[in-house]
C-alpha cells in the first residue's frame, strides 16, 4: 500500500511538471537545447541561446492566436517585453561594449513586464481583493534585505557600477516578482501558466544580479554562461506559459460574481513565516561578517536586540497562523450557513410558488379556482374595451352526489376531471374555465352577446349529456347551467353580485327539473330576497312565539257532526299582517325550520284538543312533514308531546302526504316510525292523495287509516248539474279506501252540491269552507256542541257516526267474526 500510495505521487507530481501536449514538447525541445549550450563553447553557445528564445516567443504568440485569453491586451504586452527580452541580448552581442542600447531595452523590458502581469492580474484583484497582491509585498519585502546584502550593496561599493542602475533594476525586478507572484497565490501551483510566468519574472531578476556582481554593461568582462541562460530565461518561460494562458487566469477572472476572501492556507503560512524571519536573520548575518576581531558589548547588545526580535517575529507568524485558521474555520461555518440560508431561500420561494399556485388553482383538476374567476371576472366588468357584454355560466353536474355515494369518490374525482377538460375543450381562447368546488363549474366568456352566449350554453348542455368514459365503464350525467348576461355599462354589477345571480340562476334552473338552461331576470333575485326575509323572519317567529294554530272541522256527510278537526298553522307578524302558509311552509321546509315549527304545533294541538277529546270524542289532525319523518326521534317526540298534554292515542291523527314520503329516507324508515306511533292507538292519514307519486305499494306497506281526496278531484266549477259519476277520480278513491277499508275524507267542500255528490259516492267525511273555515280553538267548542245544520231536502234517513262507512266484517284475534261500524274505525275502538 505504501508503494503504491507513493507511485501515485510520484505520478501526481510528473504530470504537474512534465505536462501533456505542447508545453510538454516545448519543454523538451527547450531542454535539449539549453544541455547543448552548456557543453558547446560560447558562440555557438550564444547562437543556441537565441534559438531558444525565438522558439520560445513563437510558442507565446501561436498559443495567444490560439486560446486568445482575458484580458487578451495584458498578455500581448508580455509577448512584447519577451521580443524586448531579445533585442537587448542581441544587441549585447551586436553592438560595441557600453552601448546604452542593451540597458534601455532592457529597461523597456521591465516596463512591459510589469504592466503586461498588472492588467493580467486585475480579475484576480476584482475577485480576491488586496491579500494576495499584500502576501506578495511580503515576499518582496522579504527579499529586498537578501537583495539589498548580496547585489545591490556589493555593487554600490564597486567601482564602474552607477547608482542609478544598481537601485532601478533591482526595484523593478521585486515589483515584476510581487505581480507575479500575486498571480500564484490567486490560482495556486495547480495553475501552471502562473507559475511559468513567475519563473519568468524570476529569470530577470537572476539576470539582473548576474549584471550587477559582474559589472557586464561597462565592460568588465563578457557575459558568461550563467548570464546566457538567464537571457533567454524571460522569453522561454513566458512562451511555455503562453502555450495555456487561461489557465494563469481561470481562477481569477473566469466569474463577474465576486467570490469571498478567506483565509490563508497553511503552505502559504509556513512561506510568510520563513519570509517574516528571512530580515532579522540576514541582518544578524551582515552584521557579523564584518571582520572586527572578538564580539563587544555592543555586539552583545546587538545579539540581544536582534535575537528576540527574530523570535518576536516567529510567535507573531504563529499567532496569525492561529487567527487564520479561526477565521478559516469561522469563514468555513459563514459559508456553509450561506449555502444553508440560499438553500433555504429557494426552498422557500418553491413553497411560495406552490402555495401561490394551489391558492389559485383547483388541485384536482387544475383550473381556476373562486378567486381567479372573481379577479377575472372583475376585471371584464372594469374595462371599458371591447363590446361591454360578457356572460357567466355556472354549471351543476345533476345527481353528482349519487356518483360518489354508488361508485366512490375516486370515480366521482375521474368525472370532475373529464368534465374539466371537456369545458376546456369547448371553451375559445380568452374564455375562463374554472371549478368553485364539489361538482360545480364556471365558464366566463368575455365580450359575447346574448345569442353566443345562450349558443355556447347549448353547446355544453349536450356535451355534457355525451358519456364520460371511465374506469368504471360508461357514465351518462346532465347538467343544470344558470347563465346570467352582465354589461360593463350597467356600473353596478361586481364579481360578487354576478356570481350571486348567476347562482340564482342555475338554482332555479335545478328546481325547475335539471338539465336546462335558466338566464338570470330580476324575479329571481327579489324572490330570493323575500325567501331570506321569510327565513329571517321564521326564525324571530320561533323565538318570540308568533305562530298560532286554527282548526278546520272534519264533518260527517250524513250527520253533519264534527268528528276531527286538523291543526293549521298560522303566523301573524308583530305587523299585524298575516303571512300565507302557502308563503312561509315551503321556506321553512327548505331551511329546516319546519322541525321546530311542526313540533310546536303538535304540542299546541295536543294540548287544545285534549277537552275536545274528552267532551265528545273528536280527533285532532296534525300535518307531519317529510323532515319530521326522517327524523330519528320523531317518534318519541309524538309519544312525548300526547303525554304531556294527557291525550290519548286514538285522539290524534298524523297527516302525511305522498310527497312527504318521497323526501323520506325511505318507505321502510317512515313505516318503522308510523308502526310504533300505532301501537299507541295514533292514527295516519294520506293528505292530498292522488296529486303526487301515488303508489297503491304505498298503502300495502305503511300502515294508514284514512285517504283524504285532493280538491282538484271534487271541483265542479259553475256547474250545478253534475252527479257522481262526474268525478271518476274521487269515485275510484273512496271505491279504493272501501276495498281497503279505509276512512276516506274528502276536502276543500264549498257548496251543498259537492256534499251530495260525495255522500252519493259513499264517502264518509268533508272537510271545507261549506262548514266553516280554520278557526281558532275558542270557536271550536261551539261548533262540536250541537250539529251543523243538515240541508233540508237530504236529511239523513240514517246515521253514518264519525268516520263511519258501511259496516264490515272483520275477525277478532279468536277468528270470530265481528261488524265493526265506520265510527269505532275511526274513534279506535
Amino acid at each position: 500500500m505504501v508503494v503504491a500510495a507513493s507511485g501515485r505521487r510520484v505520478r501526481a507530481v510528473t504530470r504537474w511538471a512534465v505536462p501533456s501536449g505542447p508545453v510538454r514538447r516545448l519543454l523538451a525541445v527547450e531542454a535539449l537545447l539549453g544541455l547543448v549550450a552548456l557543453l558547446v563553447p560560447r558562440g555557438p553557445r550564444d547562437l543556441l541561446a537565441l534559438t531558444m528564445a525565438v522558439i520560445g516567443i513563437v510558442a507565446m504568440g501561436f498559443g495567444l492566436r490560439r486560446h486568445r485569453p482575458t484580458p487578451l491586451i495584458g498578455w500581448w504586452v508580455l509577448f512584447a517585453s519577451a521580443m524586448t527580452t531579445f533585442a537587448a541580448a542581441c544587441a549585447v552581442h551586436a553592438l560595441p561594449r557600453g552601448s546604452a542600447v542593451p540597458g534601455a531595452l532592457f529597461m523597456v523590458t521591465h516596463v512591459l513586464v510589469i504592466a503586461g502581469l498588472a492588467l493580467v492580474g486585475r480579475p484576480a484583484g476584482r475577485n480576491r481583493g488586496c491579500a494576495d497582491l499584500l502576501d506578495a509585498a511580503v515576499v518582496a519585502a522579504a527579499l529586498f534585505p537578501l537583495l539589498w546584502v548580496l547585489v545591490i550593496a556589493p555593487a554600490l561599493s564597486a567601482e564602474g557600477v552607477s547608482m542609478t542602475w544598481a537601485l532601478v533594476f533591482p526595484f523593478a525586478n521585486l515589483l515584476t516578482m510581487i505581480l507575479a507572484v500575486r498571480l500564484v497565490f490567486a490560482g495556486g501551483l495547480r495553475h501552471r501558466a502562473a507559475v511559468w510566468l513567475l519563473l519568468g519574472a524570476g529569470s530577470l531578476l537572476a539576470l539582473n544580479i548576474s549584471l550587477l556582481v559582474g559589472p557586464l554593461l561597462h565592460g568588465a568582462a563578457q557575459p558568461n554562461i550563467a548570464a546566457a541562460l538567464f537571457w533567454v530565461g524571460h522569453p522561454v518561460a513566458f512562451g511555455l506559459a503562453g502555450l495555456r494562458p487561461s489557465h494563469a487566469t481561470s481562477a481569477t477572472g473566469s466569474t463577474d460574481t465576486p467570490q469571498p476572501q478567506t483565509a490563508i492556507s497553511l503552505p502559504r503560512l509556513v512561506l510568510l513565516g520563513a519570509l517574516a524571519m528571512v530580515v532579522p536573520l540576514v541582518c544578524v548575518v551582515a552584521y557579523y561578517r564584518s571582520p572586527r576581531g572578538g564580539l563587544t558589548w555592543a555586539d552583545y547588545n546587538a545579539l540581544a536586540f536582534l535575537g528576540p526580535l527574530v523570535l518576536v517575529a516567529f510567535v507573531l507568524v504563529g499567532r496569525l497562523a492561529i487567527i487564520a485558521r479561526l477565521a478559516q474555520r469561522r469563514a468555513t461555518e459563514l459559508g456553509r450557513q450561506a449555502r444553508a440560508l440560499a438553500e433555504a431561500a429557494q426552498a422557500q420561494e418553491t413553497l411560495q410558488q406552490q402555495l401561490t399556485y394551489r391558492a389559485l388553482h383547483d388541485p384536482l383538476t387544475g383550473l381556476a379556482n373562486r378567486v381567479v374567476l372573481a379577479e377575472r371576472v372583475e376585471w371584464a366588468l372594469s374595462r371599458r374595451t371591447g363590446t361591454g357584454q360578457h356572460a357567466l355560466l355556472l354549471l351543476d353536474l345533476d345527481e353528482f352526489k349519487d356518483v360518489n355515494d354508488d361508485l366512490g369518490h375516486p370515480i366521482g374525482d375521474e368525472v370532475l376531471i373529464a368534465a374539466a377538460h371537456r369545458l376546456l375543450g369547448l371553451v375559445s381562447h380568452g374564455g375562463t374555465v374554472a371549478r368553485l368546488g364539489g361538482d360545480e363549474f364556471a365558464v366566463l366568456l368575455e365580450d359575447v352577446d346574448g345569442a353566443q352566449a345562450a349558443a355556447a350554453a347549448e353547446e355544453i348542455l349536450a356535451a355534457m349529456r355525451r358519456p364520460f368514459d371511465i374506469s368504471a365503464g360508461q357514465l351518462f350525467l346532465t347538467t343544470s347551467i344558470g347563465l346570467l348576461l352582465a354589461e360593463t355599462a350597467d356600473g353596478q354589477t361586481t364579481a360578487s353580485t354576478a356570481l350571486r345571480d348567476a347562482d340564482l340562476a342555475l338554482n332555479a334552473a335545478k328546481r325547475a327539473g335539471k338539465d336546462r338552461i335558466v338566464a338570470f331576470q330580476s324575479a329571481l333575485r327579489e324572490a330570493r330576497l323575500g325567501h331570506s326575509r321569510l327565513s329571517a323572519g321564521l326564525r324571530r317567529a320561533i323565538t318570540n312565539g308568533e305562530f298560532t294554530v286554527h282548526y278546520q272541522p272534519l264533518v260527517d256527510l250524513t250527520t253533519r257532526q264534527t268528528h276531527a278537526v286538523e291543526a293549521l298553522v298560522r303566523w301573524i307578524p308583530p305587523e299585524g299582517t298575516p303571512v300565507s302558509p302557502a308563503d312561509f311552509i315551503p321556506v321553512a321546509e327548505e331551511t329546516g325550520l319546519i322541525r321546530e315549527i311542526g313540533a310546536w304545533v303538535l304540542r299546541r294541538a295536543c294540548q287544545d284538543a285534549r277537552a275536545w277529546y274528552a267532551a265528545a270524542g273528536v280527533a285532532v289532525s296534525v300535518n307531519v312533514s317529510g323532515r319530521q319523518l326522517v327524523e330519528p326521534g320523531f317518534a318519541d317526540t309524538v309519544i312525548d308531546a300526547i303525554a304531556e298534554a294527557g291525550l290519548p292515542g286514538p285522539a290524534l291523527i298524523l297527516e302525511i302526504t305522498e310527497t312527504s314520503l318521497i323526501a323520506a329516507a325511505t318507505v321502510s324508515t317512515a313505516a318503522a316510525q308510523l308502526n310504533e306511533l300505532r301501537k299507541r292507538g295514533i292514527r295516519v292519514a294520506i293528505d292530498d292523495f292522488g296529486t303526487g307519486y301515488s303508489s297503491l305499494s304505498y298503502l300495502a306497506q305503511l300502515p294508514v287509516d284514512i285517504l283524504k281526496i285532493d280538491s282538484s278531484f271534487t271541483r265542479h266549477g259553475e256547474r250545478l248539474d253534475f252527479g257522481p259519476d262526474d268525478w271518476p277520480f274521487a269515485r275510484a278513491i273512496v271505491a279504493l279506501g272501501h276495498g281497503l277499508n279505509l276512512t276516506t275524507v274528502a276536502e276543500g267542500i264549498e257548496t251543498v252540491e259537492q256534499a251530495e255528490a260525495l255522500r252519493g259516492l259513499r264517502c264518509q267525511l268533508a272537510q271545507g269552507y261549506l262548514f266553516s273555515r280554520p278557526v281558532p280553538a275558542e270557536a271550536i267548542d261551539a261548533l262540536i256542541s250541537v250539529p251543523l245544520p243538515p240541508d233540508p231536502e237530504t236529511a239523513p234517513q240514517f246515521r253514518i257516526a264519525p268516520h263511519a262507512r258501511p259496516a264490515h266484517r272483520v275477525g277478532d284475534a279468536n277468528g270470530n267474526d265481528v261488524v265493526k261500524t265506520p265510527d269505532s274505525l275511526l274513534r279506535g275502538a
